[in-house]
């Protein structure tokens, strides 16, 4: 999905070609480890797990006292550290907040991108399974 915005802004850098494209689906989005990028794009265009959090809950304890129930506030976590997931917790229970919904962690680990770069090589002619293949299908061995 394309941020129009980020793309116009990095036109108007003259950094947006197809080359910058791949590089951002290679970060996950993230366009801060980019070195093409302008600073001043990387500061207007971080991600969710870049921004942080206690602001984010002291923004959500500030609105919690005008709501009955609780709120769908998701938190969005780069780190390892358990203590840091701990001080987050408390401090939203401090704050007042009567919940919190999703903890979004960042992948410990890259996905391959399907859609950079060469196309994907085609897959091996695999025939259907069959009762009669005699141990030749994966499955029947």
């Amino acid at each position: 999905m394309v941020n129009e915005q980020f793309a116009q802004d990095a036109k108007a850098a003259g950094v947006w070609d197809q080359s910058l494209i791949d590089e951002i689906k290679n970060s996950d989005g993230d366009v801060s480890q980019l070195s093409r990028v302008p600073e001043v794009l990387k500061d207007k265009y971080k991600t969710a797990f870049q921004q942080d959090q206690f602001r984010l809950l002291e923004a959500a304890g500030a609105r919690q006292r005008w709501i009955d129930q609780g709120q769908s506030v998701n938190l969005y976590n780069n780190q390892t550290s358990l203590k840091y997931l701990n001080e987050l917790y408390m401090y939203a229970w401090n704050i007042g907040l009567k919940t919190t919904y999703y903890l979004r962690n960042q992948a410990a680990s890259k996905i391959e991108k399907a859609t950079v770069g060469a196309a994907a090589p085609e897959p091996e002619n695999i025939t259907a399974c069959s009762l009669n293949s005699d141990g030749e299908c994966e499955a029947c061995q």
